[in-house]
């Protein structure tokens, strides 16, 4: 046989076999469109023709295969009770097949030119159904199975940068950004910290919830055990937010847990400066504490109680304050004589108690609960000598632990 013969004999061959498998493609696109389709044999027949060498290099190939797949979406949607797995796992397949589909369709032709026939369909198409694909995400995303939660939001995000849509204007809104933001939650619940911090990272200047975005920076950053990107962005995130607590509060904290309290304080002076809410006060008068600094706490303490009456724990704070230094005193008194006893008692000791005496008694009138209020608040009725309060305070405590409330 001639060399020509065989070039002819084969190329016959391969031209054959590629047109049994385009009438695979036509059986999958008859049987779904029965009145009653079996869908799994129309997938069947298209996942032959998508798997074959010379089929799958057609746009037509792939065209069919999302045309199938959005038509069990929709038959699916459409029943009582749908299978919304199926449903949208369609769905989504039907999006990578019509892509792929318009990839090939704008592939210069034997001459050179380009002239595709399936991309306004594929662009309508997509268009129409791609909230559906936000549907989806949060479907996935109710029932924890994170990673299709998070495919269908990527799928949808990445819609305005895909080729097809290019040459549109596209302004991200709030409503893109919400996505954007569910998508960084998904690959955060994936265990993949440094792609969500790239996610919450485009956030950035977004306007869309940022300081929760900086926030859960923070947390990807600790969970990576990246120390100083987490202190960098607490801070980045405090001087972007002076008003939020948060950042203050976990910097703080970070510093007091290295032992930093001179950085700690100066921090917390520079968030006051910007920010001189009760909440910072409070927290300048732990630090100050904690360096023996009392006079200098209590005046914090007091500030911020000024700034909120109701602030419990400053108020609990400046109680202690007092009532902690009349311990001390009263610890030294006992060593001392009677005379030197009396004198302590009178002119240091019942002082303090005095003083701390207001701030325990509002804090027992706004959390009578607190056993630790009660304890310090019968203890100054006692050493003042008011026992008729004492008394009081005792009774009604008592009622308040055995009511079966």
């Amino acid at each position: 046989m001639s060399k020509k013969l065989l070039i002819l004999v084969f190329t016959f061959i391969h031209c054959a076999y590629g047109v049994a498998q385009f009438k695979v493609v036509n059986q999958a696109l008859k049987e779904i469109n029965h009145k009653n389709p079996n869908t799994r044999l129309a997938q069947g027949y298209m996942r032959r023709a998508l798997e074959d060498s010379i089929s799958n290099k057609y746009a037509r190939t792939w065209y069919s295969a999302g045309l199938i797949e959005h038509r069990i979406y929709d038959l699916e949607k459409a029943k009582e009770i749908p299978d919304y797995n199926k449903m949208y796992d369609a769905l989504y397949n039907a999006h990578n097949y019509f892509i792929k589909a318009s990839e090939l369709d704008i592939l210069p032709n034997k001459k050179g030119f380009v002239s595709p026939e399936y991309v306004n369909d594929i662009k309508k198409r997509i268009r129409d159904k791609e909230m559906s694909l936000v549907e989806g995400g949060a479907y996935f995303w109710d029932i924890k199975l994170f990673d299709k939660a998070y495919k269908m939001f990527d799928t949808y995000v990445n819609i305005p940068y895909n080729d097809l849509f290019k040459n549109a204007a596209f302004r991200p809104d709030s409503s893109y950004y919400r996505v954007v933001f569910y998508k960084g939650l998904a690959c955060s619940k994936l265990r993949n910290p440094r792609q969500t911090i790239s996610i919450y990272e485009s956030l950035k200047g977004s306007g869309y919830r940022e300081s929760e975005i900086y926030q859960y920076i923070t947390f990807e950053y600790r969970n990576m055990k990246d120390m100083a990107n987490f202190e960098r962005t607490l801070i980045e995130g405090a001087n972007k937010f002076p008003g939020e607590e948060y950042f203050v509060n976990t910097l703080v904290d970070f510093y007091i847990r290295r032992d930093n309290y001179d950085d700690a304080v100066t921090f917390i002076d520079k968030a006051i400066a910007q920010n001189p809410s009760p909440s910072f006060y409070n927290i300048k008068g732990r630090l100050l504490e904690n360096s023996k600094k009392h006079n200098e706490a209590a005046f914090c303490y007091i500030r911020a109680i000024d700034g909120d009456s109701l602030y419990i724990d400053a108020i609990g704070n400046a109680g202690r304050i007092y009532y902690n230094k009349a311990i001390d005193i009263l610890d030294e008194a006992y060593n001392k004589s009677d005379e030197d006893y009396d004198h302590m008692m009178q002119y240091e000791v019942r002082p303090l108690y005095q003083q701390s005496l207001p701030f325990y008694e509002r804090a027992y009138r706004l959390n009578p609960d607190e056993r630790m209020y009660y304890r310090a608040l019968r203890d100054i009725y006692y050493r003042l000598g008011m026992m008729k309060e004492s008394d009081a305070l005792t009774e009604d405590y008592q009622k308040r632990q055995d009511s079966p409330l």
